[in-house]
């Protein structure tokens, strides 16, 4: 007897999402986040971006990266994961949803170098930023691959007390286990920190969603910006289309001007 989809599921354990294909449930026990890739498709369609192609940074066991690649439109998602055990239970993702339009990589994103990758329409990262030593060395690295947007998604430092390189933030211990960084240490930027490096490398904040404290002590926030490449490439097609016609907004909403006041 061919075993079924949760039994073979059970053979990649230990899982943290829980996931169900042709009406089987498999996985682990925490419900799969929808929202932040609502949001993300949310405002793409609300600035008419051309999202085609997407990088994920820190895949995990491919709950987002199914999600991204599902959306009418998408058509290859390339996710980067550190983490082999968790590059195993994405591939037994993928192949549940038979979705070809996925691809996974092992990468440790602590030393990401994106010469190595080409250019994504959106680079989507979440639930990464926060565990890495050198998180103000990635957002210049994601501007610079991504061709018009970017969602990311963050813990961050409400009360900044440590200074590395200009940029405000606090050192925190990684705690152990298949969530966390490999690094012993890592730094958790401020709020400020995180959008002068997204404007000083070329990324409008349109939206900005702050949870609060969900888990733990420190406040999470998810953030949509736009390649300024792309804004101007909007304006001179809205332009050269019709006088007539609205142009997109450029100035996000208000929760993103009173955040970056």
């Amino acid at each position: 007897m061919t075993p079924s989809l949760a039994e073979r599921a059970r053979a990649l354990d230990p899982w943290w999402f829980q996931f169900e294909a042709d009406g089987e449930t498999f996985g682990g026990e925490v419900p799969r986040d929808t929202s932040r890739t609502a949001t993300f498709f949310e405002w793409v369609e609300k600035l008419q971006l051309p999202v085609r192609t997407i990088l994920e940074l820190g895949s995990h066991e491919g709950n987002h990266t199914l999600q991204l690649a599902s959306h009418p439109g998408v058509e290859k998602v390339v996710g980067l994961e550190g983490r082999s055990d968790n590059i195993a239970r994405a591939n037994f993702v993928k192949a549940a949803f038979d979705l070809p339009s996925i691809e996974f990589h092992e990468h440790n994103l602590e030393h990401f170098d994106p010469a190595d990758w080409p250019r994504f329409d959106a680079v989507f990262c979440s639930g990464l930023l926060y565990h890495l030593p050198n998180p103000w060395e990635l957002l210049p690295k994601i501007a610079r691959l991504a061709r018009h947007c970017v969602l990311v998604d963050t813990l961050y430092s409400e009360w900044p007390r440590d200074l590395v390189e200009r940029t405000a933030g606090q050192w925190c211990n990684e705690p152990t286990g298949a969530l966390a960084g490999f690094s012993e240490r890592s730094f958790l930027l401020s709020f400020k920190s995180i959008a002068m490096l997204m404007m000083e490398h070329g990324l409008v904040v349109h939206h900005v969603t702050d949870y609060g404290q969900p888990r733990g002590k420190h406040h999470r926030i998810l953030i949509f910006a736009e390649k300024t490449e792309a804004v101007r490439w909007k304006h001179w097609r809205s332009k050269a289309q019709s006088t007539t016609k609205e142009t997109p907004e450029e100035g996000g909403d208000n929760a993103a001007k009173r955040a970056l006041k």
